[in-house]
């Protein structure tokens, strides 16, 4: 049996992720605009835009990049260089917020819940239910992005988060209320984290995006492990689960300043002067 556990746990913590790894190589395109920047893949750019659009794309197309250039040489100095340097500060600022709540709730909620008076089980189910509104929440945020905009999204749902904290706070101690209000704080604290890298993706010209998208998640992690840490300094100074949820306001209103600074940046970004255009003639 405990032969039969390990094998499982090899399967999935190893086979399945490098097969997976092999999959996306083979098959996952790269985007439009990194192909634009290669010349030597400019057959695999038409091939790409031709299954993309219904229209049909004439031989010797040239496809133009409103990009500002970033000299490849400096693609991690080049997230803070004046251009870029508010919004980098505002993704990792908010990302970093948004972490400390995920990762704050995630590694403490059972414990919190079973001081509440709830059994272990209980507890557990409630851990579950967050997890599953994360579920959720992940799974609408890109429909959401597309239809209001990143900026709207990742604001109106931290808020949501933090108006649940209040109501986590304030509710009566039943197990069914506080599972419910649970699973609405997991799909939107989840929501939030899984929006910060399409907000980097969006923000950065295409030859530093990788880089700071990378570097986001990165810088992310402080506020993961600050939240978990957190938590033990929360509960050992005999915070009960009202006043914890109570606490994350203040990290809730960090992330939407931030998401906020960020948008503001991203306004001036495409108010700026036109940068030097990269063109790519694609005729045979």
């Amino acid at each position: 049996m405990e032969f039969a556990s390990w094998h499982w746990a090899l399967v999935v913590g190893g086979v399945l992720p490098i097969a997976y790894a092999v999959v996306v190589y083979r098959h996952l395109p790269e985007s439009p605009t990194y192909l634009a920047r290669q010349p030597e893949r400019s057959s695999e750019l038409v091939a790409l835009v031709r299954r993309m659009v219904a229209e049909p794309i004439p031989d010797g197309t040239r496809f133009v990049l409103d990009e500002p250039p970033v000299e490849s040489r400096m693609r991690v100095a080049g997230l803070l260089t004046r251009r870029f340097r508010i919004g980098t500060f505002g993704i990792w600022a908010g990302f970093v917020a948004a972490f400390f709540i995920v990762y704050l709730t995630n590694s403490w909620l059972p414990i919190l819940m079973t001081d509440v008076g709830f059994s272990l089980t209980a507890a557990a189910t409630i851990g579950l239910l967050l997890q599953a509104g994360g579920t959720v929440g992940n799974l609408a945020i890109g429909w959401l992005m597309d239809r209001f905009g990143p900026h709207r999204t990742v604001i109106a749902a931290m808020g949501c988060a933090a108006a649940m904290c209040v109501l986590i706070a304030i509710a009566p101690q039943d197990v069914l209320v506080i599972g419910m209000l649970i699973f609405v704080l997991g799909m939107f604290t989840n929501t939030v984290g899984t929006g910060f890298p399409i907000l980097s993706a969006r923000f950065y010209p295409t030859s530093i995006r990788a880089t700071g998208t990378s570097w986001a998640t990165g810088i992310a992690r402080f506020g993961a492990i600050a939240g978990a840490a957190a938590g033990t300094v929360l509960v050992a100074v005999g915070m009960n689960y009202r006043e914890v949820f109570l606490s994350l306001l203040m990290p809730a209103a960090v992330c939407i300043c931030a998401v906020f600074v960020k948008g503001r940046a991203s306004i001036a970004l495409r108010r700026a002067p036109a940068p030097e255009r990269t063109d790519v003639d694609l005729a045979p």
